[in-house]
């Protein structure tokens, strides 16, 4: 099986310890993965009204809010997020 991926796709990590994503940071521009790197909830949430679609990792407990606060946050304003 072929471990590359061959689509572009979009990660958005929300974690204030952003070097504990280094490896992940690495593969992705090999997998041609876009990634935003936030280091809070409100930016999360300004980047969110962008629109992004993609995959978030997001750390449950963040410097100004807990992980499940923005999760909430973002599916009150799009369900389908």
């Amino acid at each position: 099986m072929d471990s590359t991926i061959n689509t572009v796709g979009d990660v958005v990590v929300v974690d204030y310890q952003l070097r504990d994503y280094e490896e992940l940071i690495v593969r992705a521009s090999q997998w041609k993965l876009r990634m935003r790197l936030l280091t809070c909830g409100d930016e999360a949430i300004r980047f969110s009204k962008a629109l992004f679609d993609g995959l978030w990792l997001i750390n449950v407990q963040l410097p100004d809010m807990t992980g499940v606060d923005l999760l909430r946050f973002i599916r009150e304003r799009d369900p389908n997020a």
